[in-house]
């Protein structure tokens, strides 16, 4: 077995880096073009290995982040090569490094293996780097170099309004990505401000304090990114071009892999740096109302246990709070028996089993 400090996270970003620049200087004319393909899904197949590895020796009964590597980068910039895992993250780890062998062996490139097979791997390294990312910085880099691998898979081996699919799909995530950018500086020099360090990682920058106003405005810049990512509407018009017009495997890759980018980055960088503030989803209502109440890091947490008006709780008594939430009919409160529950009349029948009719 390896040491415990093996470091099993940047061995993963790492081979199928490694592997697409090695697919990359193979000569076309040296070798069969089949010869691209077996060494692509060979070093996808390795990447998996090191996957279930981690998933192996990842401890479900231990809170925070795992196998954490934490290396200074640019010590001047407070930029960190920070990699670590959690229970959200390794989910997504172990689901990227399974589809992506399936795509570099079941949709093969109709021409040019080789870039095709190089291009797939340098994304495979990109979206496993952003779901292990502490290091905003180092999140951001990889959550960009997806675009480039993503945007010469649609514009090369797409359909026929591939170029139109590609530039649209760039450009949109792109401008995006500008406020993202943004907002990373902006948390970075608002920590700096307060406690005179310059850094990027994120279980420091989740210890800024946020004015109403700032953290406003730093969630709606992350926001944007992500949104465009995921997508959300109404910033989704990109997809169903990039969908139809990318070959197999880059749609399938688009719409499994790259679009849990935005979901988790909502869940990873928002729900941890503005844990304040409303976040979209069903459960972004109002702090001060019923239903969930966005407090401290943990993002979403039940309140009080009032239902909204409609809302059929789970379990024996929904029908019973269903009932309750209607608005009264005049006099109910003369029916009502001493415990609180509606007298049976003519005009308010109750079933001899207790649901109401």
């Amino acid at each position: 077995m390896p040491a415990p400090g093996f470091p099993f996270l940047t061995v993963l970003v790492l081979v199928p880096a490694v592997g697409a620049a090695v697919v990359a200087l193979v000569p076309r004319r040296a070798v069969s073009r089949w010869l691209h393909e077996i060494v692509g899904a060979a070093v996808a197949l390795a990447t998996l290995a090191v996957a279930v590895v981690i998933a192996l020796r990842f401890k479900t009964g231990d809170g925070g982040y795992q196998m954490v590597s934490d290396h200074v980068w640019a010590k001047q910039l407070g930029i960190h090569w920070s990699l670590g895992i959690d229970g959200i993250s390794l989910f997504l780890v172990v689901m990227t490094a399974l589809l992506f062998p399936l795509a570099v062996l079941g949709a093969r490139a109709r021409r040019d293996p080789r870039s095709f097979v190089a291009w797939v791997l340098l994304l495979e390294a990109a979206c496993l780097g952003s779901f292990v990312s502490l290091d905003l910085v180092l999140f951001f880099l990889f959550f960009e170099l997806t675009l480039v691998p993503a945007y010469f898979l649609i514009g090369t081996w797409g359909y026929a309004r591939r170029g139109y699919a590609a530039i649209k799909f760039f450009i949109y995530t792109f401008a995006g990505s500008a406020f993202l950018l943004v907002g990373i500086l902006a948390v970075a020099f608002i920590h700096q401000s307060q406690t005179g360090v310059l850094t990027f990682e994120l279980p420091a920058l989740m210890r800024t304090h946020l004015s109403g106003v700032e953290g406003v405005l730093l969630f709606v810049a992350f926001t944007a990114a992500f949104a465009v990512k995921a997508p959300v509407f109404p910033f989704h018009t990109w997809s169903p071009d990039a969908y139809a017009e990318a070959p197999t495997a880059a749609s399938v890759l688009l719409a499994a892999v790259m679009a849990k980018l935005g979901t988790y980055g909502i869940i990873r960088f928002d729900l941890n740096l503005f844990p304040g503030h409303p976040h979209p989803g069903p459960g972004a209502v109002d702090p001060g109302g019923g239903g969930h109440r966005l407090r401290g890091p943990g993002g979403l947490r039940p309140t009080r246990p009032e239902a909204p008006a409609g809302l059929l709780l789970a379990g024996p008594d929904r029908l019973h709070r269903a009932r309750d939430l209607r608005p009264q009919q005049p006099g109910a409160e003369r029916r009502r028996a001493p415990d609180g529950q509606p007298r049976p009349d003519h005009r308010h029948p109750v079933h001899p089993g207790g649901v109401d009719l």
